[in-house]
């Protein structure tokens, strides 16, 4: 939304929630908008409308909005429940005119979700499946808001187009009788979608002003394609992952499609479909360590950054209590402390940090002092110790990481002279 914030579901102990990823305009920052129901979710939000909503599914299979109420100035969930009662598998995904989008339910059905202005309110439509076949995938690929594409059972392809007064099914099989293992995505110009064949090869279906079309993309490297296809560019790039971690690009020069390796994160590979393109400039994707990282274009090169794991910042007091009365704040932070880490953060606060504050004159006037823990959480463990020469330019070839016994720096005076000071990674 607004090239500014995305949202990801984190599925693992101990926040199993939803979180948004937002640019402030200064730093990026993670904020909670935590279950729907108290009911984990059970895959990716999808469906994002008007910049101010989306739609995420939870274990039990029902639906569920999160959606900005700019009159409370607050987000507020509204439960969408399942159509027929039939739990969602798939989706959502493949909206359409800020008003509809599309989900797969457990039998393998296309369901329709849409707001009804006559009766302002939303409903449910069944698009059923084509021939019977059960859908196998996340709809997707959207086009001119009356086109979408869905991958069946027998891994061939399908179109659900609305023929001006009806909607209806066109059959694209599959390429040189391979089996489509992946939903479509990554749909350019209206009249070109990509999808992933059993070979792990990349497939491109394209409306030629006549007919429709198959082409290969083939494998990059030769390495097989994993996940759909995603973060679709200027409608000449789209990205992928391999089966080896690896992020890569298919792109337009103009006269021939080529790959580009993109390679992976540090001390991770990339896992899932590549998504979130902002800017024509950067996409998001997870990590296999569970961090999300950015892909980021600054105007000469590729960069990865880490953006950690969707676990936002806390906070606690460890003396004193929250009131109005005068009182001497003081506020302990660590650094260096990745998500794993926040229990011996925590442990290293109350084992050392509150017994000093109990001793000598300290002690005689605790109740004069209000001590607050914060729990910022690092995207990696530990701190770097860099040199400075006379001149105040960083050796980076001297960075060692610091033990992490060392990792809780309190500074009560300038840095030495010897110029070794403690930073965050």
């Amino acid at each position: 939304m607004l090239d500014s914030k995305l949202f990801v579901s984190r599925l693992n102990d101990p926040v199993p929630d939803l979180y948004e990823r937002l640019w402030d305009g200064v730093e990026w920052i993670w904020v909670s908008h935590g279950r729907p129901g108290g009911t984990r979710m059970s895959g990716t939000p999808g469906a994002a409308m008007l910049d101010e909503k989306l739609f995420v599914v939870v274990q039990d299979g029902a639906l569920w909005e999160r959606h900005w109420r700019a009159g409370d100035q607050r987000w507020a969930w509204q439960e969408h429940g399942r159509p027929e009662n039939r739990p969602i598998r798939h989706g959502p995904a493949a909206a359409m005119m800020d008003s509809k989008f599309f989900v797969v339910t457990d039998d393998g059905n296309l369901w329709e979700r849409h707001w009804r202005p006559d009766l302002d309110r939303w409903a449910w439509e069944s698009h059923g499946r084509p021939e019977s076949k059960r859908i196998v995938a996340a709809p997707g690929a959207a086009m001119l808001n009356e086109k979408l594409f869905v991958v069946v059972e027998d891994g061939n392809l399908w179109e659900r187009h609305w023929r001006q007064d009806r909607w209806a099914w066109q059959d694209h099989g599959r390429p040189e009788g391979k089996r489509l293992v992946t939903a479509p995505g990554a749909a350019m110009l209206n009249s070109k979608l990509f999808v992933v064949a059993e070979s792990g090869e990349l497939w491109e279906r394209a409306w030629t002003g006549l007919a429709w079309a198959w082409e290969n993309h083939g494998r990059p490297n030769n390495r097989n394609i994993v996940g759909a296809p995603g973060a679709e560019m200027m409608n000449e790039k789209l990205f992928v992952v391999t089966d080896d971690g690896s992020l890569w690009e298919r792109h337009w020069r103009g006269d021939r499609w080529a790959w580009q390796d993109h390679g992976q994160p540090r001390d991770s590979g990339v896992t899932g479909q590549p998504g979130a393109a902002m800017m024509s400039s950067k996409l998001f994707v997870s990590g296999r360590n569970n961090h999300l990282f950015e892909r980021v274009w600054d105007g000469t090169q590729w960069q990865w950054v880490d953006h950690g794991t969707a676990f936002h910042d806390d906070s606690a007091h460890v003396i004193g209590a929250p009131g109005r009365e005068p009182k001497m704040e003081i506020a302990v932070l660590g650094d260096g402390f990745a998500e794993g880490d926040m229990n011996d953060y925590r442990a290293l606060v109350n084992d050392r940090v509150v017994p000093a504050f109990r001793l000598d004159q300290l002690g005689a006037n605790i109740d004069t002092i209000r001590v607050i823990r914060i729990d910022v959480v690092s995207p990696v463990s530990g701190v770097t110790e860099r040199n400075y020469d006379e001149r105040g330019t960083v050796d980076t070839s001297d960075d060692i990481l610091v033990a992490q016994d060392f990792r809780f720096p309190v500074w009560e005076r300038s840095p030495p002279a010897s110029g070794r000071i403690a930073g965050s990674n």
